[in-house]
């Protein structure tokens, strides 16, 4: 199987995740009807010669640079994965490579981080990895061994969040490992281990909102395995003490606004905001048109704004949420015509209204999903997209997008 076929299949998952939820939600669903749509201004950044893939970006702010971790793979679907990391100059939009390279296997989309130095971490599988970008050199460490392992399916114990504390300690979280690891760069030592009463999964993320503090989400379990039946829970962890206080929250994804907030969405794909303090949550918008159930990460804009992955009904691309009022603006990508409404002429499919899962409601006007990977803003207020979809450069693979976008800021 080559490279352009796999590649045609991951594009049409993608495509019927997207075009179920545009044909049945309608212009009047309640999403559609809260939205103001804006015409933004795109610009387009190739990644060359990389096929469709996973893909991981933060922003470095001293830098002015984004950086993006990539999952590469050769022409062919037995060519073996590895992981890179290209330098995109966000003042000209140029791209760098580097000289990281390291083994891929596994389907993860990678965690970043950048710490008080500006080394750029990275987690992928079982490894953790540590690049400077000013000697370009690489160090990297295994994962520690962990006895409260819970094992379900093949994808356990690799890699899920990572993050850095103000002390510059790294941690980590592994899927289905019933436990935080914290790393000192200093000594290049696995030296704290925090207990967890739930297990990371798929959507968990961590953050350090103030010292000696970490938060994350969870699957809860039920006789030592996941209980399916539950919805995601939320903790935090002192550090200095190891103790895990759970909030009466589902945070499903979420991101650390200030040193005593996170705004988090659940599975019903409410947005809320929830004091670390005392445990309540406010909700600012219900059913968010959200791009994913979890989306990627997370944005906000330092101005009570969170920008997030938009799917909506006929339009696909990134919104911002004002957590004020809870109105919401989309930027649907510029390939799609007629956002948010039927293009004219188009009858519905076999003139009947549209039931959950069903073949005849996929019609041609359905809409192309990218596979939006991360969302980062720059210092000027500029939306930089990632994608999952091939460069350009890759012939035989022909999509309405490149792998990254730039959104400039709307007068």
């Amino acid at each position: 199987m080559t490279s352009a076929l796999r590649r045609s299949a991951i594009a049409l998952g993608a495509f019927l995740v997207l075009v179920l939820p545009l044909g049945c939600q309608g212009p009047n669903h309640p999403a559609a009807a809260r939205a103001v749509t804006h015409a933004p201004t795109w610009n387009s950044v190739d990644l060359p010669g990389q096929y469709s893939n996973a893909r991981s970006a933060v922003y470095d702010p001293a830098r002015n640079s984004l950086w993006i971790m990539s999952r590469e793979t050769g022409h062919f679907a037995t060519d073996p994965m590895f992981v890179t990391l290209n330098r995109l100059n966000v003042a000209d939009r140029s791209l760098a490579k580097t000289p990281f390279n390291q083994p891929a296997d596994g389907y993860d989309t990678g965690s970043m981080a950048i710490d008080s130095h500006g080394a750029i971490w990275m987690g992928w599988g079982q490894t953790l990895a540590r690049y400077d970008p000013d000697s370009q050199t690489t160090q990297s460490w295994k994962l520690p061994q962990y006895s409260g392992l819970a094992r379900l399916y093949s994808g356990d114990g690799r890699m899920m969040a990572l993050t850095i504390d103000s002390s510059g300690e790294i941690w980590v979280v592994a899927s289905m490992v019933s436990g935080l690891f914290g790393f000192n760069p200093v000594t290049g030592m696995w030296d704290r281990t925090v207990n967890l009463p739930f297990v990371p999964n798929f959507f968990t993320k961590l953050g350090a909102p103030r010292a000696g503090t970490i938060t994350i989400n969870g699957a809860p379990l039920k006789g030592g395995a996941v209980d399916i039946n539950s919805e995601p829970v939320f903790a935090i962890v002192t550090t200095g003490s190891d103790a895990v206080r759970m909030l009466p929250a589902h945070v499903f994804n979420y991101v650390v606004i200030g040193s005593d907030e996170i705004v988090y969405s659940d599975v019903a794909r409410n947005i809320a905001r929830l004091s670390l303090v005392d445990g309540q949550s406010t909700v600012v918008v219900s059913k968010a048109p959200l791009d994913g159930n979890p989306s990627p990460d997370f944005t906000t804009d330092g101005q009570g704004h969170l920008w997030f992955a938009l799917l909506a009904y006929r339009s696909i691309g990134v919104a911002s949420l004002d957590l004020t009022n809870g109105s919401i603006t989309q930027f649907p990508f510029p390939y799609i015509k007629y956002p948010g409404r039927t293009p004219p002429a188009t009858p519905s499919p076999l003139n009947m209204p549209c039931p959950g899962l069903t073949g005849h409601c996929i019609d041609s006007n359905a809409l192309f999903d990218p596979g939006v990977q991360a969302i980062a803003l720059d210092k000027l207020g500029n939306v930089w997209v990632v994608t999952s979809v091939p460069s350009t450069t890759i012939v035989e693979d022909h999509f309405p997008i490149s792998p990254v976008v730039e959104l400039q800021p709307i007068d």
